[in-house]
């Protein structure tokens, strides 16, 4: 399917799903027009979190992409292959293809909105690979990174923290062994090798703006991560996600929290 912006003017959707990228790879997104574009209107990706985290984290990140649009930005909402329903089985997936998929997202991004000035939005594994995008690239403007995950490893940790407490709920004994699955989703060797290597960018040479809303804004992980933000004429600021940590929560029970969506919007609209 080929959208093109159009005139402001002109009548469109306020949000058209569909496929883009090359088969056997194609990914599903979902484009946010802006309700009405001006000088300040932004090109927004959004990349979602992953595996049981993406389902509880959805309603947030598309509500999130509605305030956006209504604040005059093109945004972008895309699934991983693998994931959501993009194509794929996501055990043949990992960390290097979902980068790439953000590589893909971006420049989806910049042609729907006719090369407007980029954000990207990344929250927990999703804001790690943003970063590492924006590292590699020469056309993201501004960075949003809510919680984002700074060691894999801890990652991991917490993942059969939350698979331990469910098996308490529903009264069953503790698995033992190598954990292949946690909360429905697989879990590869391959993949947890890959969690175990995650590394964070060591520079962001084109970036201007950057904003990170961590849990514990004065943890050493996150004072490390805003430090190699950090850069000539760049802006970097570090506030706390004052907010219940939605990837926890049950998809249906877990509260949008709107006052940090409009904080996130605000700051892209700040950058205008």
């Amino acid at each position: 399917m080929t959208i093109s912006s159009g005139s402001s003017e002109a009548w469109r959707p306020e949000l058209v799903p569909y496929f883009f990228g090359p088969s056997p790879h194609r990914l599903y997104a979902c484009h946010h027009f802006p309700v009405a574009e001006s000088a300040a209107t932004r090109a927004v990706v959004i990349c979602p979190a992953t595996g049981h985290e993406y389902e509880r984290s959805h309603r947030c990140l598309r509500q999130l992409a509605l305030q956006l649009a209504r604040a005059g930005h093109h945004v972008l909402r895309f699934d991983y292959r693998g994931t959501g329903d993009s194509v794929g089985e996501l055990a043949r997936y990992g960390l290097v293809d979902w980068k790439q998929d953000i590589h893909s997202a971006i420049d989806e991004c910049l042609r729907l909105s006719g090369r407007k000035p980029l954000c990207v939005i990344g929250l927990r594994l999703g804001a790690t690979l943003a970063a590492q995008a924006a590292a590699e690239r020469k056309d993201v403007a501004s960075l949003v990174l809510y919680a984002p995950i700074a060691d894999g490893k801890s990652l991991f940790g917490e993942w059969q923290r939350d698979q331990d407490e469910y098996e308490r709920k529903i009264n069953r004994a503790r698995r033992h062994g190598t954990a292949d699955e946690l909360l429905g989703f697989s879990l590869t060797h391959p993949m947890r090798s890959a969690l175990n290597a995650l590394a964070w960018p060591a520079s962001f040479p084109a970036l201007r703006r950057a904003l990170i809303l961590a849990e514990h804004p004065g943890e050493k992980a996150v004072r490390r991560m805003a430090q190699t933000l950090v850069g000539d004429g760049r802006h970097v600021s570090v506030e706390p996600a004052d907010a219940p940590a939605i990837w926890r929560q049950e998809p249906f029970e877990a509260n949008v929290p709107f006052k940090l969506l409009r904080r996130i919007v605000v700051w892209t609209q700040e950058g205008a």
